[in-house]
Order: structure tokens, then sequence, then C-alpha cells
């Protein structure tokens, strides 16, 4: 064999052991985390009420985590117990088996969880070999913002347009009333009522 040759084949092996190692592991597809060992992979999905893959949870609501097993051809396997742990807030079953999908699910319950990172882990042993494969979800506060009230300011003036703070008997002043939001945008239609200890207005309220 030529040294032109043995190269060749050197640098084909390279690859062919490059592609092996990167066959195993851990990765992330439409099924969720998937980690894939010799002989079985098992993915593991986080999903809303609505089905939707999220990796976020208000303290409080709940979460479905659906793990999928294969084995090396890629077909199901079913009736195989996968475990569920969660580092913090609860799952409503440690085990489940899987269907005839290969699926299998259970809930997790973010209650009485304090706002931080989670980690749920779905694991099983098939043909002696240990697989697992773990997703980590946010848990955000449950808390509320407290709304600002709005605003609203009085201003005062003569018959010539300028504030004031006293009037003689007999004359007009003109009250105007302004009511912001929190945000400071004028709020219309809103109703607003006048009423003073001595003398009258021309209206008792106006938009």
């Amino acid at each position: 064999m030529s040294l032109k040759a043995v190269k060749f084949f050197l640098i084909q092996l390279f690859v062919l052991v490059f592609l092996s190692g990167c066959s195993s592991g851990s990765s992330e597809d439409a099924n969720g985390n998937t980690s894939t060992g010799s002989s079985a992979s098992i993915s593991l999905a986080v999903l809303d009420s609505a089905g939707s893959q999220v990796n976020t949870v208000t303290a409080g609501n709940a979460l479905t985590l659906r793990a999928r097993l294969t084995n090396a051809n890629g077909l199901a396997i079913t009736n195989q117990e996968v475990s569920f742990i969660a580092s913090a807030g609860t799952v409503s079953a440690t085990s489940r088996l899987t269907n005839s999908d290969g699926q299998t699910e259970v809930t997790f319950d973010s209650s009485n969880v304090t706002p931080s990172v989670v980690t749920v882990t779905a694991s099983t042993t098939y043909n002696d070999e240990e697989v697992s494969v773990s997703a980590q979800i946010e848990v955000q506060s449950s808390q509320v913002q407290p709304v600002q009230p709005p605003t609203l300011t009085l201003s005062v003036v003569d018959q010539n347009d300028i504030e004031t703070t006293s009037i003689t008997q007999g004359s007009l002043l003109s009250v105007t009333a302004t009511l912001l939001s929190s945000s400071g945008a004028a709020i219309e239609q809103q109703i607003v009522s006048f009423s003073s200890t001595a003398g009258s207005f021309s209206a008792a309220s106006r938009l």
C-alpha cells in the first residue's frame, strides 16, 4: 500500500471515529432535550397546557413532562419504566411505563417553589445501561405588581388666566382638573366631581 493510500485510509478512519463519537451524548430536537446511549435514547419535553414547549412557568402553575424512549434503531420502547425527579416542586408520579409510542408523562407542580431554576430529570435502565436526560425550568414570581393610582391636580386661575389662591368676593375663578395615569397619559371620559365649602360651581361634575 502506498504512503498516499495509507494517509487517505487514516483520514477516513479519523472521520468515522469522530462521527461515531458525535452520535452519543445530549442534544435538543423537536421532542425536547435528548440523551443517547449505546442501546437507547431518551428525550424530555416540557410542555404547557396548550402543548407548546416552554422553559418558564409562573409559580403555582403546572407543566407536563413528556419522556420518549427509543432503541438504537429509532423504534419506540414500550412498557419500559421511566423515573422522574425534580430539584424543587413535585412530580405527579416518580415513575411511569412507556406506551406504544414509547412515551410517558407526568405533571410538574411548581406550587410553593420560590423564583429559581428547577432541574427536572427523566431516566431509565435499558439493557443494563442507564440513560437519563434533564431540562431546566425557570420558575418566575407570581406576585402581581401593584397598580399605581392616577393623579388628579387642580389649577385655579382668575379672569386674567393667572393662577391664584385667593378671590375677591363676587369674583369668578376657573377651576381646571387634570387626570393622568401613572405613566403620565391623559385619562379621558372620566367623571370628575367638584365641591367646595363655600360658593358654588357651574357644574357639580364634568367629563
